[in-house]
């Protein structure tokens, strides 16, 4: 089954189970809300080849213009809650010059992501949530664009293509005693590539944790996860040397409320396929949110495994994130933040060979009013290097104009993404 129709099942599959368990007595409870924006964007790389305009035969800068929309609905029942949001953003290159007739992507076009989630009390100490996402992108400009659709938080910048993501993510959460909490997740995904030179990824995993309440505001706990991926390339026979990865880690939190939060969690993994040696490497994540009056501070750093975000097949992976940003006045905001990657294979130690690695850094400012129209700008720096080919540097800049009404504005909850001109944080590790 093709990952869009898949997605439009499990959609209508979702909303007709919540509307089959919704107390007859009762009538569901529904709120809807979009919003939108316009920008512009220069890059000094547009089609993300990497080099310089000396080494291809091609120009490098350009602009782009996007319009984008998001409608998003929730259906509340006594027992259920399920969240539709859909966010088509129609890109349009302006003086391109179109070096290959036959590469949809040097043209404009049409961007897609959609996400539901269902959330069912099953009793008053158990919880069922089924999350899926479906994304159909061209283009990236930093590391985090792809967050969102499971798998990896942070991906290497790739050249403009077409990027199929379809995925499916069941939770279940159970709290046997008022201190402890246990969840068990799975996830399936698919990524797929318009280019021969880019590898498809089949995930399937699955992860069990505990987390026990051991003073004020502490907790504790422990997970373990398994992974198993498959890796395809139509251009091409890959070897797949590592495909099956376990591990293990144990956590400690700190949570005040909704201001404070701080996770780190340390253990290891071994990654394994056939005809090799099994290795074992260590694991370290750390997520933390600090919030004071008018400034919001943000940090993740997460050394792990990750498949190669099209590049290659499975990785040792590190990348972090840090930003700050800060209110003030009558609707004003700014900030600024840095995001990191590196990744290698699984086999090697820090050192041994030459990484793809990466670093970016922007800094934003927007304004809004009460009217719900708002004004942003962004620049931004990007430097990765490659393994194979140019390394990408480039600079670019964005100013847009978004409108968001207070009447219609996008109800709060998981799926509800940052407006227009604010980092998106730290993503969630799914599961």
């Amino acid at each position: 089954m093709r990952p869009r129709i898949r997605a439009g099942f499990v959609a209508a599959l979702i909303a007709a189970i919540a509307g089959w368990l919704a107390p007859p007595s009762r009538a569901a409870e529904t709120q809807f809300g979009y919003d939108g924006a316009v920008e512009q964007l220069y890059s000094q790389d547009i089609r993300r080849v990497g080099g310089s305009a000396l080494e291809v035969d091609q120009d490098l800068d350009g602009y782009t213009t996007t319009v984008r929309l998001t409608a998003g609905l929730v259906v509340a029942t006594p027992r259920s809650e399920t969240s539709f949001r859909y966010t088509p953003a129609y890109i349009h290159y302006e003086d391109l010059e179109v070096t290959d007739p036959a590469d949809p992507f040097e043209e404009s076009h049409l961007d897609h992501r959609f996400t539901t989630l269902w959330r069912l009390r099953l009793t008053p100490l158990s919880e069922f949530m089924l999350r899926q996402g479906l994304s159909v992108t061209s283009r990236q400009s930093g590391f985090e664009d792809f967050a969102g659709a499971g798998g990896n938080a942070s991906e290497p910048v790739i050249a403009n293509t077409m990027r199929v993501v379809w995925d499916v993510a069941p939770r279940l959460s159970l709290t046997p005693s008022p201190d402890t909490t246990v969840t068990l997740d799975a996830i399936y995904r698919e990524e797929r590539y318009d280019r021969s030179t880019l590898i498809d990824s089949h995930q399937v995993g699955v992860q069990a944790a505990i987390e026990r309440n051991v003073g004020r505001s502490q907790f504790v706990g422990a997970r373990v996860r398994a992974d198993a991926f498959e890796f395809s390339n139509p251009g091409a026979t890959v070897v797949t040397a590592f495909d099956r990865f376990t591990g293990a880690e144990a956590t400690w939190a700190i949570r005040v409320g909704e201001r404070t939060s701080f996770q780190v969690g340390a253990g290891a993994y071994r990654s394994s396929g056939p005809q090799i040696q099994s290795v074992v490497r260590p694991t370290l994540d750390l997520t933390g949110n600090w919030s004071w009056r008018r400034v919001f501070l943000v940090l993740a750093y997460q050394l792990s495994y990750s498949t190669g975000g099209g590049i290659s097949t499975s990785n040792r992976s590190q990348w972090g994130h840090v930003g700050i940003s800060g209110v003030w006045g009558e609707g004003f905001e700014a900030g600024t933040d840095l995001n990191y990657i590196y990744r290698a294979a699984p086999a090697a130690r820090l050192g041994d060979e030459r990484p793809l690695g990466g670093w970016s850094a922007g800094v934003h400012i927007s304004k809004h009013w009460l009217s719900g129209v708002g004004m942003f700008a962004r620049a931004s720096d990007l430097q990765q290097e490659r393994q194979v080919g140019p390394d990408l540097s480039y600079r670019e800049g964005v100013i847009g104009v978004s409108f968001a009404p207070s009447a219609a504005r996008l109800p709060e909850g998981p799926v509800r993404r940052p407006p227009p001109g604010v980092p998106g944080g730290v993503p969630a590790r799914v599961p």
